[in-house]
């Protein structure tokens, strides 16, 4: 029961956050714009926006590999092949009206409870609601009217190859971190 009260809270809330009028082209177009222009893109990478959505997806697939619990394999060749997950790595910023200090802190409050309660019940059964306050979102940027939720493939932990993929990625990274740094 206290699991269903629980979800029941994470999902009015969700649908209280979503439910916010959409922005207003003239109050995002500008956003994006400034942050496309301010992005070094890397050779093939390409940026597609749209009113309240930007996404810089790279052309050629990457592997993504979960390095935890793996047999041991001396080739990471082996370890890509049999293991690794091969799809196309995107980063994806959504643009959403911004919360307010207050409307932030009741989904920093909310995400706490559903993590608390996770962890008072010993039953693993009940492990899904770490998962579901994991999957309460918290907006990574806020930039003039917008709160910016970011969405990239794969989870925190995998690797990803090739090499020179993973560096594109965390060049990108910090390019828009140092981005709204910079114009916060």
């Amino acid at each position: 029961m206290k699991h269903i009260f629980l979800f029941a809270i994470m999902a009015a809330i969700a649908c209280a956050v979503f439910a916010i009028s959409e922005p207003s082209a003239d109050d995002v177009s500008p956003s994006i714009a400034a942050i496309k222009s301010a992005l070094p893109i890397p050779s093939g990478w390409r940026c597609e926006s749209d009113l309240n959505c930007m996404v810089i997806s790279r052309q050629e697939p990457v592997t993504l590999l979960y390095p935890i619990s793996l047999p041991d394999i001396s080739s990471t060749e082996a370890l890509l092949k049999r293991y690794g997950i091969k799809t196309h790595y995107q980063i994806v910023l959504q643009f959403r009206p911004r919360l307010s200090e207050q409307e932030l802190q009741e989904l920093k409050d909310l995400q706490e409870k559903v993590v608390a309660a996770a962890k008072a019940n010993d039953d693993p059964k009940h492990a899904y609601s770490m998962e579901a306050a994991r999957k309460i979102a918290l907006p990574k940027y806020n930039y003039k009217r917008s709160s910016i939720y970011l969405y990239r493939t794969g989870e925190e932990g995998y690797m990803t190859f090739p090499e020179e993929a993973a560096a594109e990625i965390s060049a990108i990274m910090k390019s828009i971190d140092e981005f709204f740094k910079k114009n916060n």
